[in-house]
Protein backbone atom coordinates (compact mmCIF):
# COMPACT_ATOMS: atom_id res chain seq x y z
CA UNK A 1 0.00 0.00 0.00
CA UNK A 2 3.36 2.37 0.77
CA UNK A 3 4.22 2.12 -2.79
CA UNK A 4 0.98 2.30 -4.60
CA UNK A 5 0.73 5.58 -2.80
CA UNK A 6 3.77 6.71 -3.62
CA UNK A 7 3.05 6.15 -7.41
CA UNK A 8 0.04 8.03 -6.75
CA UNK A 9 1.62 11.13 -5.28
CA UNK A 10 4.47 11.11 -8.23
CA UNK A 11 2.01 10.84 -10.73
CA UNK A 12 -0.06 14.01 -8.85
CA UNK A 13 2.53 16.09 -9.15
CA UNK A 14 3.57 14.91 -12.56
CA UNK A 15 0.11 16.23 -13.51
CA UNK A 16 0.03 19.75 -11.68
CA UNK A 17 3.79 19.97 -13.55
CA UNK A 18 1.94 19.56 -16.90
CA UNK A 19 -1.04 21.69 -16.16
CA UNK A 20 1.49 24.76 -14.71
CA UNK A 21 4.03 24.15 -17.70
CA UNK A 22 0.35 24.48 -20.23
CA UNK A 23 -1.24 27.49 -18.32
CA UNK A 24 -2.83 29.99 -20.15
CA UNK A 25 -0.34 32.79 -18.80
CA UNK A 26 2.52 30.75 -20.05
CA UNK A 27 1.25 28.35 -22.69
CA UNK A 28 4.11 26.08 -24.73
CA UNK A 29 3.81 23.63 -27.34
CA UNK A 30 1.91 25.02 -29.40
CA UNK A 31 -1.07 22.46 -29.18
CA UNK A 32 -4.57 23.16 -29.98
CA UNK A 33 -6.71 24.10 -27.00
CA UNK A 34 -10.16 24.37 -28.19
CA UNK A 35 -11.65 25.00 -24.65
CA UNK A 36 -9.27 28.64 -24.57
CA UNK A 37 -10.17 29.80 -28.22
CA UNK A 38 -13.12 29.36 -29.35
CA UNK A 39 -14.82 29.72 -32.60
CA UNK A 40 -18.49 31.51 -32.15
CA UNK A 41 -20.93 31.09 -34.83
CA UNK A 42 -20.81 34.14 -37.54
CA UNK A 43 -23.21 36.86 -37.68
CA UNK A 44 -24.52 39.20 -40.13
CA UNK A 45 -24.74 37.05 -43.09
CA UNK A 46 -25.42 38.65 -46.76
CA UNK A 47 -24.79 37.37 -49.50
CA UNK A 48 -21.82 39.40 -50.12
CA UNK A 49 -20.19 39.21 -46.69
CA UNK A 50 -20.20 38.46 -43.34
CA UNK A 51 -18.59 38.67 -39.40
CA UNK A 52 -16.48 35.77 -38.02
CA UNK A 53 -17.04 35.93 -33.96
CA UNK A 54 -14.58 34.42 -31.46
CA UNK A 55 -13.49 35.19 -27.77
CA UNK A 56 -10.39 33.77 -25.79
CA UNK A 57 -10.82 32.41 -22.53
CA UNK A 58 -8.72 31.95 -19.48
CA UNK A 59 -6.26 34.85 -20.69
CA UNK A 60 -5.87 38.42 -19.40
CA UNK A 61 -6.68 41.08 -21.31
CA UNK A 62 -3.21 42.05 -21.18
CA UNK A 63 -2.08 38.90 -22.22
CA UNK A 64 -4.38 39.21 -25.71
CA UNK A 65 -3.40 42.25 -26.37
CA UNK A 66 0.24 41.46 -26.23
CA UNK A 67 -0.37 38.14 -28.97
CA UNK A 68 -2.23 38.55 -32.01
CA UNK A 69 -6.09 37.08 -32.68
CA UNK A 70 -8.29 36.31 -35.76
CA UNK A 71 -9.45 33.68 -37.74
CA UNK A 72 -8.05 31.04 -40.52
CA UNK A 73 -10.63 30.84 -43.22
CA UNK A 74 -11.19 29.03 -46.58
CA UNK A 75 -14.15 29.91 -49.36
CA UNK A 76 -15.25 26.14 -51.16
CA UNK A 77 -18.49 24.64 -51.60
CA UNK A 78 -16.28 21.41 -52.12
CA UNK A 79 -14.83 20.82 -48.17
CA UNK A 80 -15.96 19.33 -44.95
CA UNK A 81 -15.06 20.55 -41.50
CA UNK A 82 -11.97 17.68 -41.54
CA UNK A 83 -10.71 19.12 -44.67
CA UNK A 84 -11.02 22.53 -43.54
CA UNK A 85 -9.04 21.68 -40.09
CA UNK A 86 -6.26 19.95 -42.28
CA UNK A 87 -5.94 23.12 -44.45
CA UNK A 88 -5.84 25.23 -41.51
CA UNK A 89 -3.12 23.10 -40.43
CA UNK A 90 -1.42 23.13 -43.25
CA UNK A 91 -1.20 26.81 -43.06
CA UNK A 92 0.24 26.79 -39.65
CA UNK A 93 3.01 24.12 -40.90
CA UNK A 94 3.87 25.88 -43.43
CA UNK A 95 2.42 29.49 -43.34
CA UNK A 96 0.30 28.92 -46.55
CA UNK A 97 -1.63 26.62 -47.97
CA UNK A 98 -4.39 27.00 -50.89
CA UNK A 99 -7.13 29.00 -50.49
CA UNK A 100 -6.24 29.49 -47.24
CA UNK A 101 -6.45 32.82 -45.70
CA UNK A 102 -5.77 34.59 -42.42
CA UNK A 103 -7.11 37.53 -41.06
CA UNK A 104 -6.66 39.22 -38.00
CA UNK A 105 -8.83 41.16 -35.90
CA UNK A 106 -8.01 44.74 -34.16
CA UNK A 107 -11.46 45.22 -31.97
CA UNK A 108 -10.62 43.48 -28.62
CA UNK A 109 -14.08 43.24 -26.92
CA UNK A 110 -15.27 42.85 -23.64
CA UNK A 111 -14.14 38.99 -22.08
CA UNK A 112 -11.78 38.78 -24.58
CA UNK A 113 -13.94 38.83 -27.84
CA UNK A 114 -13.43 39.96 -31.38
CA UNK A 115 -14.82 39.99 -34.82
CA UNK A 116 -13.28 40.14 -38.46
CA UNK A 117 -15.69 41.49 -41.33
CA UNK A 118 -15.28 39.19 -44.53
CA UNK A 119 -16.17 41.01 -47.60
CA UNK A 120 -16.10 39.81 -51.15
CA UNK A 121 -17.86 36.86 -50.64
CA UNK A 122 -20.44 35.21 -53.54
CA UNK A 123 -23.59 34.02 -52.55
CA UNK A 124 -24.34 31.04 -51.24
CA UNK A 125 -21.16 30.72 -50.57
CA UNK A 126 -19.53 28.14 -47.96
CA UNK A 127 -17.03 29.53 -45.69
CA UNK A 128 -15.25 26.92 -43.02
CA UNK A 129 -13.34 29.07 -40.28
CA UNK A 130 -11.50 29.00 -36.83
CA UNK A 131 -10.16 31.39 -34.28
CA UNK A 132 -6.84 31.71 -33.76
CA UNK A 133 -4.52 33.49 -31.18
CA UNK A 134 -1.02 33.83 -31.58
CA UNK A 135 0.88 34.51 -28.15
CA UNK A 136 3.79 37.00 -28.06
CA UNK A 137 6.41 33.93 -27.61
CA UNK A 138 5.14 32.42 -30.92
CA UNK A 139 2.97 29.29 -30.11
CA UNK A 140 -0.25 29.69 -31.63
CA UNK A 141 -3.68 28.05 -30.54
CA UNK A 142 -6.64 27.54 -32.82
CA UNK A 143 -10.60 26.64 -31.91
CA UNK A 144 -13.26 24.51 -33.67
CA UNK A 145 -13.70 24.36 -37.30
CA UNK A 146 -17.11 26.52 -37.71
CA UNK A 147 -18.74 26.70 -41.08
CA UNK A 148 -21.37 28.85 -42.70
CA UNK A 149 -23.10 29.37 -45.91
CA UNK A 150 -23.19 33.23 -47.42
CA UNK A 151 -27.14 34.27 -48.35
CA UNK A 152 -29.37 34.06 -51.82
CA UNK A 153 -28.86 37.07 -53.26
CA UNK A 154 -32.69 38.32 -53.49
CA UNK A 155 -33.08 42.01 -53.69
CA UNK A 156 -36.22 43.58 -54.03
CA UNK A 157 -38.00 46.97 -54.57
CA UNK A 158 -40.27 47.21 -51.98
CA UNK A 159 -41.98 50.71 -53.34
CA UNK A 160 -41.28 53.11 -55.34
CA UNK A 161 -42.94 57.32 -54.28
CA UNK A 162 -43.25 60.07 -56.38
CA UNK A 163 -41.69 63.20 -54.48
CA UNK A 164 -42.38 66.03 -56.79
CA UNK A 165 -44.03 65.81 -60.45
CA UNK A 166 -43.08 69.46 -61.77
CA UNK A 167 -43.52 71.14 -65.02
CA UNK A 168 -40.50 69.17 -66.94
CA UNK A 169 -38.75 67.39 -63.86
CA UNK A 170 -39.75 64.71 -61.60
CA UNK A 171 -38.33 63.54 -58.31
CA UNK A 172 -39.15 59.45 -56.80
CA UNK A 173 -37.30 57.72 -54.27
CA UNK A 174 -37.31 54.00 -54.38
CA UNK A 175 -37.27 52.04 -51.60
CA UNK A 176 -34.92 48.51 -51.78
CA UNK A 177 -33.94 45.59 -50.34
CA UNK A 178 -29.97 45.04 -51.43
CA UNK A 179 -30.10 41.92 -49.47
CA UNK A 180 -27.08 43.07 -48.42
CA UNK A 181 -25.63 44.38 -51.94
CA UNK A 182 -23.19 47.49 -52.23
CA UNK A 183 -22.47 49.25 -55.43
CA UNK A 184 -19.32 47.00 -55.86
CA UNK A 185 -22.06 43.95 -56.96
CA UNK A 186 -24.82 45.97 -58.41
CA UNK A 187 -25.58 48.75 -60.11
CA UNK A 188 -29.81 50.43 -59.36
CA UNK A 189 -31.31 53.08 -61.26
CA UNK A 190 -35.08 53.74 -63.29
CA UNK A 191 -36.15 52.65 -66.61
CA UNK A 192 -38.77 55.66 -67.60
CA UNK A 193 -41.08 56.20 -70.84
CA UNK A 194 -44.08 57.99 -71.82
CA UNK A 195 -45.63 55.05 -73.21
CA UNK A 196 -45.84 51.28 -70.89
CA UNK A 197 -45.57 49.25 -73.78
CA UNK A 198 -42.10 51.35 -74.80
CA UNK A 199 -41.16 50.80 -70.89
CA UNK A 200 -41.81 47.13 -71.04
CA UNK A 201 -39.51 47.01 -74.60
CA UNK A 202 -36.60 48.94 -72.96
CA UNK A 203 -37.42 52.93 -72.67
CA UNK A 204 -34.61 55.19 -70.87
CA UNK A 205 -32.37 54.40 -68.16
CA UNK A 206 -31.14 56.40 -65.62
CA UNK A 207 -28.62 54.84 -63.50
CA UNK A 208 -28.23 55.82 -59.72
CA UNK A 209 -24.99 57.73 -58.99
CA UNK A 210 -25.19 59.60 -56.23
CA UNK A 211 -23.97 57.97 -52.42
CA UNK A 212 -24.77 54.45 -51.49
CA UNK A 213 -27.52 53.44 -49.20
CA UNK A 214 -28.82 49.79 -48.56
CA UNK A 215 -32.45 51.63 -47.42
CA UNK A 216 -32.67 52.87 -51.43
CA UNK A 217 -32.14 55.78 -53.39
CA UNK A 218 -33.46 59.57 -54.77
CA UNK A 219 -33.53 60.26 -58.51
CA UNK A 220 -34.60 63.07 -60.31
CA UNK A 221 -35.46 62.05 -64.32
CA UNK A 222 -35.02 65.55 -66.05
CA UNK A 223 -36.10 67.05 -69.11
CA UNK A 224 -39.01 65.37 -69.68
CA UNK A 225 -42.35 66.92 -71.42
CA UNK A 226 -44.75 69.05 -69.73
CA UNK A 227 -48.50 67.11 -69.51
CA UNK A 228 -47.42 63.47 -70.23
CA UNK A 229 -47.96 60.44 -67.94
CA UNK A 230 -44.59 58.76 -67.48
CA UNK A 231 -44.21 55.47 -66.64
CA UNK A 232 -41.16 54.13 -64.27
CA UNK A 233 -40.05 51.05 -63.73
CA UNK A 234 -36.95 50.79 -60.93
CA UNK A 235 -33.99 47.98 -61.25
CA UNK A 236 -31.15 46.98 -59.31
CA UNK A 237 -28.46 45.00 -61.72
CA UNK A 238 -26.31 42.30 -60.21
CA UNK A 239 -22.72 42.41 -62.06
CA UNK A 240 -21.50 39.40 -61.77
CA UNK A 241 -24.74 37.68 -63.19
CA UNK A 242 -25.33 39.93 -65.63
CA UNK A 243 -28.79 39.64 -64.22
CA UNK A 244 -31.78 42.78 -63.70
CA UNK A 245 -34.53 42.73 -60.79
CA UNK A 246 -37.15 45.28 -61.37
CA UNK A 247 -39.86 46.57 -59.26
CA UNK A 248 -43.50 47.36 -59.82
CA UNK A 249 -44.47 50.02 -62.83
CA UNK A 250 -45.58 53.15 -61.37
CA UNK A 251 -46.51 55.95 -63.34
CA UNK A 252 -46.93 60.27 -62.75
CA UNK A 253 -48.05 63.18 -64.71
CA UNK A 254 -45.77 66.51 -65.24
CA UNK A 255 -47.78 69.79 -64.87
CA UNK A 256 -50.22 71.36 -66.90
CA UNK A 257 -48.01 74.32 -68.63
CA UNK A 258 -51.25 76.01 -68.77
CA UNK A 259 -51.62 76.56 -65.07
CA UNK A 260 -48.67 78.51 -65.42
CA UNK A 261 -50.07 81.22 -68.10
CA UNK A 262 -50.69 84.69 -66.97
CA UNK A 263 -53.00 86.78 -69.08
CA UNK A 264 -51.27 90.31 -69.24
CA UNK A 265 -53.68 92.33 -71.29
CA UNK A 266 -51.63 91.42 -74.32
CA UNK A 267 -52.05 89.14 -77.61
CA UNK A 268 -50.48 86.33 -75.93
CA UNK A 269 -50.02 84.60 -72.50
CA UNK A 270 -46.66 84.69 -70.61
CA UNK A 271 -45.66 82.07 -68.62
CA UNK A 272 -45.18 82.88 -64.94
CA UNK A 273 -41.38 81.07 -65.33
CA UNK A 274 -38.36 80.27 -67.32
CA UNK A 275 -38.56 76.99 -69.36
CA UNK A 276 -37.28 74.07 -67.46
CA UNK A 277 -38.20 76.01 -63.90
CA UNK A 278 -41.64 75.38 -61.91
CA UNK A 279 -41.57 78.66 -59.84
CA UNK A 280 -41.25 82.40 -60.69
CA UNK A 281 -38.00 83.00 -59.33
CA UNK A 282 -35.99 79.48 -60.09
CA UNK A 283 -33.69 79.93 -62.78
CA UNK A 284 -34.58 77.64 -65.82
CA UNK A 285 -32.51 76.05 -68.27
CA UNK A 286 -30.16 77.52 -70.71
CA UNK A 287 -29.98 77.12 -74.14
CA UNK A 288 -27.91 77.93 -77.38
CA UNK A 289 -30.40 79.28 -80.24
CA UNK A 290 -32.61 76.85 -81.82
CA UNK A 291 -31.07 73.71 -79.39
CA UNK A 292 -33.39 71.73 -77.53
CA UNK A 293 -30.63 70.22 -75.11
CA UNK A 294 -30.00 72.42 -71.95
CA UNK A 295 -26.32 73.70 -71.47
CA UNK A 296 -24.66 74.79 -68.17
CA UNK A 297 -24.96 78.55 -67.68
CA UNK A 298 -20.53 80.02 -67.45
CA UNK A 299 -19.06 83.45 -67.87
CA UNK A 300 -18.76 82.68 -71.59
CA UNK A 301 -20.58 81.02 -73.99
CA UNK A 302 -19.03 77.92 -75.20
CA UNK A 303 -20.38 75.06 -73.76
CA UNK A 304 -21.74 73.29 -76.94
CA UNK A 305 -20.80 73.96 -80.37
CA UNK A 306 -23.44 74.89 -83.39
CA UNK A 307 -21.43 75.10 -86.49
CA UNK A 308 -22.60 77.63 -89.27
CA UNK A 309 -24.59 75.03 -92.06
CA UNK A 310 -26.74 73.71 -89.21
CA UNK A 311 -27.69 77.01 -87.79
CA UNK A 312 -28.03 78.94 -91.28
CA UNK A 313 -29.54 75.15 -92.43
CA UNK A 314 -32.56 75.58 -89.54
CA UNK A 315 -32.89 79.60 -89.11
CA UNK A 316 -35.88 81.71 -90.60
CA UNK A 317 -36.89 85.13 -89.63
CA UNK A 318 -39.75 83.80 -86.96
CA UNK A 319 -38.69 80.53 -85.47
CA UNK A 320 -41.19 80.36 -83.11
CA UNK A 321 -43.50 76.93 -82.83
CA UNK A 322 -41.58 75.50 -85.52
CA UNK A 323 -39.74 72.12 -84.39
CA UNK A 324 -36.82 73.63 -83.49
CA UNK A 325 -38.45 76.18 -80.24
CA UNK A 326 -37.76 74.08 -77.36
CA UNK A 327 -40.71 75.99 -75.36
CA UNK A 328 -42.89 73.69 -78.22
CA UNK A 329 -40.67 70.66 -77.54
CA UNK A 330 -41.03 70.62 -73.76
CA UNK A 331 -44.56 72.34 -73.23
CA UNK A 332 -46.60 71.34 -76.31
CA UNK A 333 -49.51 72.78 -76.81
CA UNK A 334 -49.57 76.60 -78.12
CA UNK A 335 -46.68 77.25 -75.98
CA UNK A 336 -43.45 78.77 -77.80
CA UNK A 337 -40.79 81.51 -78.03
CA UNK A 338 -41.92 84.71 -77.92
CA UNK A 339 -41.25 86.93 -81.02
CA UNK A 340 -39.30 90.21 -81.08
CA UNK A 341 -42.66 92.08 -81.32
CA UNK A 342 -44.26 90.12 -78.69
CA UNK A 343 -41.18 91.02 -76.13
CA UNK A 344 -41.91 94.76 -77.53
CA UNK A 345 -45.60 94.93 -76.68
CA UNK A 346 -44.79 93.71 -73.36
CA UNK A 347 -42.07 96.57 -72.63
CA UNK A 348 -44.56 99.02 -74.30
CA UNK A 349 -46.85 97.94 -71.76
CA UNK A 350 -45.23 97.20 -68.53
CA UNK A 351 -43.85 98.62 -65.42
CA UNK A 352 -40.32 98.09 -63.66
CA UNK A 353 -40.07 97.14 -60.31
CA UNK A 354 -36.75 96.25 -59.19
CA UNK A 355 -36.64 94.16 -55.90
CA UNK A 356 -33.39 94.75 -54.15
CA UNK A 357 -32.52 92.73 -51.09
CA UNK A 358 -31.51 94.20 -47.93
CA UNK A 359 -28.15 92.65 -47.56
CA UNK A 360 -25.19 91.05 -49.59
CA UNK A 361 -26.12 87.89 -47.93
CA UNK A 362 -29.60 87.76 -49.64
CA UNK A 363 -28.44 89.21 -52.96
CA UNK A 364 -29.64 85.86 -54.88
CA UNK A 365 -33.49 87.16 -54.08
CA UNK A 366 -33.10 90.61 -56.02
CA UNK A 367 -35.42 89.97 -58.97
CA UNK A 368 -37.24 92.31 -61.47
CA UNK A 369 -41.14 92.44 -61.40
CA UNK A 370 -43.33 93.65 -64.73
CA UNK A 371 -46.70 95.07 -63.76
CA UNK A 372 -49.00 95.40 -66.59
CA UNK A 373 -50.24 98.18 -67.77
CA UNK A 374 -53.08 96.62 -70.04
CA UNK A 375 -54.58 94.71 -67.02
CA UNK A 376 -54.63 95.65 -63.26
CA UNK A 377 -52.64 93.73 -60.76
CA UNK A 378 -51.30 91.10 -63.69
CA UNK A 379 -47.59 90.61 -63.11
CA UNK A 380 -44.76 88.22 -64.00
CA UNK A 381 -41.31 87.81 -62.35
CA UNK A 382 -37.73 87.69 -63.91
CA UNK A 383 -34.51 86.67 -62.27
CA UNK A 384 -32.16 88.91 -64.15
CA UNK A 385 -29.07 87.39 -63.56
CA UNK A 386 -27.37 84.56 -61.80
CA UNK A 387 -24.38 83.87 -58.78
CA UNK A 388 -22.00 81.33 -60.27
CA UNK A 389 -20.36 81.63 -57.15
CA UNK A 390 -20.77 83.60 -53.84
CA UNK A 391 -18.70 84.21 -50.88
CA UNK A 392 -19.34 86.28 -47.73
CA UNK A 393 -17.49 89.58 -50.27
CA UNK A 394 -17.15 88.33 -53.57
CA UNK A 395 -19.76 87.45 -55.82
CA UNK A 396 -19.62 86.23 -59.75
CA UNK A 397 -22.87 86.85 -61.13
CA UNK A 398 -23.76 86.06 -64.65
CA UNK A 399 -26.60 88.41 -66.36
CA UNK A 400 -29.51 86.53 -67.75
CA UNK A 401 -30.53 87.18 -71.11
CA UNK A 402 -33.32 85.70 -72.95
CA UNK A 403 -33.92 84.39 -76.46
CA UNK A 404 -37.11 85.65 -79.09
CA UNK A 405 -37.60 83.67 -81.79
CA UNK A 406 -36.86 86.38 -84.16
CA UNK A 407 -33.63 86.62 -86.33
CA UNK A 408 -32.49 89.71 -87.83
CA UNK A 409 -32.26 89.23 -91.67
CA UNK A 410 -30.13 92.55 -92.02
CA UNK A 411 -27.64 91.42 -89.22
CA UNK A 412 -24.44 88.97 -90.11
CA UNK A 413 -21.53 87.97 -88.00
CA UNK A 414 -19.05 85.91 -89.97
CA UNK A 415 -20.30 82.94 -91.64
CA UNK A 416 -23.78 83.15 -89.28
CA UNK A 417 -26.69 84.54 -92.09
CA UNK A 418 -28.38 86.30 -89.82
CA UNK A 419 -28.45 87.09 -85.58
CA UNK A 420 -31.39 85.85 -83.60
CA UNK A 421 -32.42 88.72 -81.11
CA UNK A 422 -32.67 88.43 -77.53
CA UNK A 423 -33.80 90.86 -74.51
CA UNK A 424 -32.25 91.87 -70.78
CA UNK A 425 -33.24 93.63 -67.96
CA UNK A 426 -31.19 96.98 -66.51
CA UNK A 427 -32.16 97.33 -62.81
CA UNK A 428 -30.24 100.55 -62.62
CA UNK A 429 -32.47 102.39 -65.17
CA UNK A 430 -35.80 100.40 -64.80
CA UNK A 431 -35.45 99.47 -68.65
CA UNK A 432 -35.60 96.41 -70.78
CA UNK A 433 -33.33 95.98 -73.53
CA UNK A 434 -33.50 93.97 -76.63
CA UNK A 435 -29.99 93.50 -79.24
CA UNK A 436 -28.94 90.75 -81.43
CA UNK A 437 -26.41 88.34 -80.22
CA UNK A 438 -24.33 85.18 -81.84
CA UNK A 439 -26.43 82.34 -81.37
CA UNK A 440 -23.79 80.28 -79.17
CA UNK A 441 -24.98 82.59 -76.47
CA UNK A 442 -26.56 80.82 -73.74
CA UNK A 443 -29.56 82.39 -72.65
CA UNK A 444 -32.80 81.30 -70.77
CA UNK A 445 -36.60 81.29 -72.36
CA UNK A 446 -39.71 82.20 -71.05
CA UNK A 447 -42.58 81.11 -73.52
CA UNK A 448 -45.57 82.55 -74.26
CA UNK A 449 -48.94 81.10 -75.36
CA UNK A 450 -51.50 81.93 -77.50
CA UNK A 451 -55.25 82.62 -76.88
Amino acid sequence: MKKVFSISIMMTLLMSSLLVSCSPEDPTGGVEKPDNVVTNLATDVTPFSLTLNGVINNYSVAAVSRGQYGFLYVVSNEMDEIAAKNLFEEYLANGSAAGCKKRYAVNLLTGNAFSVNIIDLTPNSKVFYCALFETEKGDVFIGEVQSVISSEFTPSVKATNVLAARLLDCKLKVDIDFSGATNKECLCGIYYSDSEETLLAGGIQQQYKGPWKQEGFEINISQIKANTTYYVRPYVYYKAEKKYYYGDIIEFTTLNPDDFAVDMGLSVKWSSCDLGASQPLEIGWAFQYLKKNPVPLSLYSSNEYMSYEDYNRIVSENNSATEHDAATYYLGGKWRMPTLAEVEELIANMVMEVKTPNNFEDIENEHIVIWSKAKQGAHIKFNHFAVLTSTENVAVVRTLYRWTATADPEVAYGSYSMMPNMYYFDEYDYKVYTSYSTPMMECLIRPVCDY
